[in-house]
């Protein structure tokens, strides 16, 4: 929590005493469209997942407490669905027996099983995040867990089973680590790693925090940064730090807690977007030759339109806007909202926020992990939010305020020119009235039907599981008229990782009228806070319901490759150097 967030936290306890409201609160924002009955609902699914996550708070208010933990989707055994792994924390040291994240196999029917002891992948370190790609190119998708401690690299043997490879890597960070990517940064085919710390804390240098005689969680600001790393995969599952050789920050100005991997440029090579908490985000701009540049000021990306730094906690990437660039997304603190930067090109973005219609949503929110993503396949991404605050008697000092909160659903939708959110969570169903210490979020078609559904975890409490009923209640049962499609690409192993992280595919669609629309999508392995969306990649049509082509320039080589026409309603796999993609068939 940053400095500025603490002095409105005080100040929200001043007017609060006064019995005044906030004067700088946004209005409330009308609906910018009238569309009747929702066009998305959320059903839950929590029961499905027998997963409740543990901070192991007894009072001392170690600020690791706040934290929550991620979620990953990812295909484990090869069977092209969405198995689930979860972080765990657990009690501290010597406060009691630590407990074991767990990874959960999707047997289809929203039925799971738990696979944690088997599969050997049930780390009891105070856990935070995790990511999953194909390390070593060998066909299966390997899994990397960031702690307050020590992080693991579990490598999968391809028979259910993985293996600790932790110290022969060379990537067990000691420090607290927070949210990862994988990303070939070099183009060499192989996966690299690059892991998000946040502060130098330790039992030993914990304070206790008061407001007035109310004890409080401490603010970042008591404590300095901690240097985030990037690890370069040599090949034979093994890595070098390549933190200084390849450009990036050393110092302890960087208190971050969410990264994302995106070619922002359209140069073939993939940049870094990071988010810190108090402190500027990071903009690394690759230069193409194994080094980055920070150039997030310049950007326009590192404060908001006010020059303020903000409480970034998780971030996203996507072509909001549909104009072929890729724009980014910042979740803050209460009071500060989440902000949107829209991509204008030559390095540089502007802080629509307000324009976007995101104030009124999101001031009042405490948020972490977000996904941009289409839940209603009109051709246009939407925007998921979850929410919880920090202080565990925030409600206290500011009645405003909650600890635990409702996650945000907005739709995305048109006024005039632009393209804007509508806050749409007072009618996206059961799964948006729960409330939450939210933090990690992540998307996975999880049913395979053709929309994205949601994972949420939640501090001290149960994962929240949301069913997308969009496709379910619509009518578009005709398979020659189905507004969606879905890829799972895979790279050579060779010149691009197998796992086609930091693959660009552009999708070319046309309604019955002639017109013609754009799609951009990336497989990212990263995003959010401490979580990773499935490699999936959905695509929502609308009426452009008449594929022409898909393009795909694969990482690493960046070679360009033009597949034909396929049949919307349908998952496909893109295989590098196969001349067609091929249905999955169910």
């Amino acid at each position: 929590m940053s400095s500025r967030s603490m002095r409105l936290l005080f100040a929200g306890i001043l007017l609060a005493g006064c019995g005044s409201e906030n004067p700088k609160a946004p209005a409330l924002e009308p609906p910018v469209t009238s569309r009747g009955a929702a066009p998305v609902t959320f059903a839950d699914r929590s029961a499905s997942i027998d997963f409740v996550h543990v901070s192991g708070a007894r009072g001392s208010r170690y600020l690791i407490e706040t934290m929550g933990s991620g979620a990953v989707w990812f295909d484990f055994d090869g069977d092209e669905d969405s198995d689930l792994y979860l972080v765990q924390s657990g009690p501290h040291p010597d406060e009691g027996e630590p407990m074991p994240n767990r990874l959960f196999r999707n047997d289809g029917g929203w039925k799971f099983t738990d696979v944690t002891v088997e599969s050997g992948v049930g780390d009891r370190g105070y856990g935070m995040g995790a990511v999953a790609a194909d390390i070593d190119n060998d066909q299966d998708l390997d899994l990397y867990v960031t702690n307050f401690g020590s992080n693991v690299l579990f490598r999968n043997r391809g028979d259910g089973t993985f293996e600790d490879i932790s110290e022969s890597a060379g990537v067990g960070d000691p420090g607290w680590g927070t949210s990862s990517a994988f990303l070939d940064y070099d183009g060499d085919g192989l996966v690299d790693l690059y892991v998000v710390n946040y502060l130098q804390f330790s039992y030993a240098t914990h304070k206790g925090c008061f407001h007035r005689e109310l004890p409080i969680y401490c603010s970042p600001g008591e404590y300095p940064g901690q240097a985030d790393r990037l690890y370069r995969n040599l090949g034979g599952a093994r890595f070098e730090d390549a933190t200084k050789s390849a450009g990036l920050r050393v110092d302890a100005e960087s208190k971050g807690l969410g990264v994302v991997a995106t070619d922002l440029d359209d140069d073939g090579w993939p940049d870094l977007y990071v988010a810190n908490d108090s402190t500027p985000n990071f903009l690394y701009r690759n230069r193409g030759n194994g080094t980055f540049e920070e150039v997030g000021q310049r950007a326009g990306v590192s404060r908001d339109a006010n020059g303020r730094a903000e409480s970034g906690m998780g971030v996203d990437a996507a072509d909001y806007d549909g104009d072929g660039d890729i724009d980014l997304i910042v979740t803050n603190y209460q009071h500060e909202t989440n902000t949107l930067y829209r991509n204008d090109g030559d390095w540089l973005f502007t802080d629509v926020t307000t324009s976007t219609r995101l104030t009124a949503a999101t001031y009042y929110y405490l948020g972490f992990g977000v996904a941009w993503f289409d839940a209603d396949s009109d051709g246009w991404p939407d925007l998921a939010f979850a929410n919880g605050h920090v202080m565990d008697n925030v409600h206290m000092t500011d009645r405003s305020a909650h600890h635990a909160q409702k996650n945000n659903f907005l739709l995305g939708t048109a006024l005039e020119s632009r393209r804007v959110f509508e806050d749409w969570t007072g009618h996206a169903g059961a799964g948006f009235e729960v409330e939450g210490v939210g933090r990690g979020l992540a998307t996975a078609d999880v049913d395979r039907d053709g929309d994205v559904d949601l994972i949420v975890s939640n501090c001290n409490g149960p994962v929240e599981l949301l069913e997308n009923r969009w496709r379910s209640a619509s009518e578009q049962v005709d398979e020659r008229t189905e507004g969606w499609l879905s890829l799972r690409l895979f790279g050579d192993g060779k010149s691009s990782n197998r796992s086609a992280i930091g693959a660009r595919v552009q999708l070319v669609a046309r309604d019955e009228s002639g017109d013609v629309r754009t799609w951009v999508r990336e497989v990212r392995a990263g995003s959010s806070y401490l979580s990773q969306n499935d490699l999936e990649l959905h695509f929502g049509l609308g009426n452009h319901r008449v594929v022409d082509r898909i393009e795909v320039r694969w990482p690493g080589s960046r070679e360009e490759a033009i597949y034909p026409a396929v049949t919307p309603g349908a998952r496909y796999r893109v295989q590098q150097g196969e001349a067609s993609a091929r249905r999955i068939e169910e």
